[in-house]
């Protein structure tokens, strides 16, 4: 039986398992029950947030080699993702001074996207600017740029 129960799921498609379940015993006019949509993989309840990456520019490099992401033009290769989840992606390596790009947009931000080698350093009085934020990335490893 157990075994059963895996190989089923095994053969099922993948997105099968994105899919709500109906719930058993749920009435139609019950609000438990599925409406057949697909989950959102969002842990926000609201869209239309601000990403703000701090990458380093590539210029021709990065134009003629796609896989090096790091840079301001190849974006992590995340712009159509995170526009297609809704949100506002903006990319800069203008880090420096009050009125860098990176100040600018910080103060509406809700996520921090930023690479070990072209820190945008989140110092204690960027940190008390940025009201909305929730997470900061390092794209790569390090720490050593957030003001713990």
């Amino acid at each position: 039986m157990v075994f059963f129960r895996s190989a089923t799921r095994a053969v099922r498609p993948a997105a099968a398992s994105l899919r709500a379940s109906p719930l058993a015993g749920a009435s139609l006019s019950s609000p438990l029950r599925s409406t057949g949509a697909i989950r959102s993989l969002s842990a926000t309840s609201r869209q239309n947030g601000k990403v703000l990456m701090v990458l380093y520019d590539g210029f021709e490099h990065a134009k003629e080699e796609p896989q090096l992401l790091g840079t301001t033009e190849n974006e992590l290769g995340l712009r159509k993702w995170i526009e297609d989840q809704g949100h506002e992606l903006v990319t800069t390596s203008d880090k420096e001074g009050e009125n860098s790009t990176f100040d600018k947009h910080l103060v509406d931000a809700e996520v921090i996207i930023t690479t070990p080698f072209h820190p945008g350093y989140l110092t204690k009085e960027r940190l008390a600017k940025a009201k909305n934020l929730k997470i900061a990335v390092t794209a790569g490893i390090g720490s050593d740029h957030v003001d713990l």
